[in-house]
């Protein structure tokens, strides 16, 4: 069994559960005294459980406070700013641990950590800018139909996550203005764990827009890879 991984997504599928609940007793209810008729009851039920995804802060804020109280500090690998981050990991994790072994060697894999915020930056800034609200709406819809067993690898197999994966992926994989764009993400990864870890001046933990290179061409092959085994069901282009 998999393990569990905290989130906001025990809240909104614990949500789900109680909403159905509610409506099924307004179904009955309505059915025995002649009220809504049930087609009215599902749609307002649709129109209700469609809103979850704007009430994404509220989910998170309630699940800080259920973490505060129990004293739980795990990272949240499914939180708004972590969702593209993981997501990215999970399709291009071997890549970068390949091109960035020196970084990796000085800091480790919570450099790894740094590396794929910094790429869900460049991904907002440069790719899709509504990656974000996106990503939230698949998260709030697997939530509801995982409740608390949902994991990253789940999350990534859902349609509308995989939609936005492909356009991040067709994006970094494309040959197009390949050095440029590996200037781009260089320079937003150096700035990022600049200011993460107040660096000043060169450090092991910056990367070269060579390194960036090698691990775009990398993430090429492991894409396919995944798409080969089934974890990707697009195909890019």
């Amino acid at each position: 069994m998999a393990e569990k991984i905290p989130g906001c997504h025990h809240c909104i599928g614990t949500a789900f559960t109680v909403t159905n609940l509610v409506f099924n007793f307004i179904h009955t209810h309505a059915v025995a005294h002649d009220g809504l008729s049930p087609a009215e009851i599902s749609d307002l039920r649709k129109r209700f459980l469609e809103n979850y995804s704007s009430g994404f802060d509220f989910f998170e804020g309630i699940h800080r406070e259920c973490m505060a109280a129990s004293r739980d500090a795990k990272t949240d690998p499914l939180s708004r700013d972590m969702l593209l981050p993981s997501l990215l990991a999970a399709c291009a994790k071997r890549s970068a641990q390949s091109a960035f072994k020196v970084e990796i060697g000085v800091y480790g894999v919570e450099w790894l950590d740094q590396f794929f915020f910094a790429l869900a930056v460049y991904i907002r800034e440069h790719v899709r800018r509504d990656a974000e609200p996106k990503l939230i709406a698949a998260f709030v819809d697997a939530a509801g139909k995982y409740k608390s067993s949902l994991t990253v690898a789940k999350l990534l197999q859902e349609p509308k996550t995989q939609e936005i994966i492909e356009i991040c992926l067709v994006d970094l994989t494309s040959p197009d203005d390949r050095e440029a764009k590996s200037a781009l993400i260089s320079a937003t990864v150096n700035d990022h764990v600049a200011k993460a870890w107040a660096i000043a001046g060169a450090d092991p933990a910056k990367t070269t827009t060579n390194e960036i290179l090698e691990f775009l061409k990398m993430l090429r092959n492991e894409a396919a890879l995944l798409v080969r085994s089934g974890v990707l069901l697009t195909r890019l282009r």
